[in-house]
């Protein structure tokens, strides 16, 4: 009961701090925890949070806790008959030494839109006749991975993410990972 207590409280010590890394660049034995503010996510995989863990023998599997909020925003607009459709999507996945876990990479937030219709008039000439829509949404997520089997020792553990973004016709899409939290627990599996 006090290990957690202590835990609890230096993780709101981190996070009243707003620190926006690892907490100690060493590794932690047992829980590691880091914590980013900082909004990013590119097309191509990158890190977007890491933290560093010792892990002392028996046991040598790790529970890898990452939560994150995520802002997707798509926009469509349909003039005469022209419709249109956005998606923007954002995956992770966490690695252990570099290695993907069996999980492998997950949906983290995933958003289409697609607007049709028609509003041409009878004569086919109205071009100041249109529809918009602008959609944008925020929301906290997460994902519990895990490693089997890591070995003792210092472990790097990152998070990966990719977004993907596709439009057809007038429209637009956007997706960010802001404030996020990796938590890594040394347990045994089995």
């Amino acid at each position: 009961m006090k290990k957690l207590i202590a835990i609890a409280l230096a993780v709101t010590l981190v996070l009243t701090l707003g620190v926006g890394a690892v907490m100690a660049q060493n590794p932690a034995t047992k829980n590691a925890v880091a914590y980013e503010t900082a909004a990013m996510v590119g097309t191509a995989e990158q890190t977007i949070i890491e933290a560093n863990i010792k892990v002392s023998g028996n046991p040598k599997d790790l529970v890898i806790a990452f939560t994150g909020v995520s802002s997707l925003t798509t926009q469509v607009k349909l003039k005469g008959d022209q419709g249109s459709t956005a998606q923007a999507k954002i995956e992770i996945c966490a690695k252990v030494d570099g290695n993907i876990t069996p999980q492998g990479w997950v949906v983290l937030n995933d958003r289409m839109i697609a607007l049709t219709g028609d509003l041409k008039h009878a004569d086919g000439e109205n071009p100041d006749h249109w529809i918009q829509i602008l959609e944008e949404t925020s929301s906290a997520n997460g994902f519990n991975f895990f490693a089997e089997n890591v070995g003792t020792g210092p472990h790097t553990v990152t998070i990966k993410a990719k977004k993907t973004i596709s439009t057809s016709g007038d429209a637009s899409a956007t997706a960010l990972i802001g404030k996020r939290t990796l938590w890594v627990t040394e347990v045994n599996l089995k």
